[in-house]
């Protein structure tokens, strides 16, 4: 079967009409310029891939128990409880 051929310029003024047919019949339109197939209507092919939530359901999946331990190398950059309330309390710059 072959496809529906529509101008552009036709398609400009009934494209939700054409998208609807789309939709409907689950077949494409090719949209031509100049007697010439330039674009191709065609209605989206829903995924059969399978989506796993999470990282962690891997069974591969690993962390470390100290992954959020401080750095020995950056303590020279970590404030202190008393330096993080300290800038806390400034106001934002403006």
């Amino acid at each position: 079967m072959k496809a529906k051929e529509v101008g552009v310029f036709e398609a400009r003024s009934q494209l939700s009409k054409l998208v609807d047919e789309v939709v409907q019949s689950q077949t494409p339109i090719l949209l031509t310029k100049h007697g010439k197939p330039v674009v191709q209507l065609a209605p989206l092919v829903a995924s059969t891939f399978q989506r796993v939530r999470g990282c962690a359901a891997s069974p591969d999946y690993f962390i470390a128990g100290d992954f959020d331990a401080p750095l020995e190398d950056f303590a020279d950059y970590e404030l202190s409880t008393a330096e993080m309330m300290k800038v806390a309390e400034q106001p934002p710059e403006a």
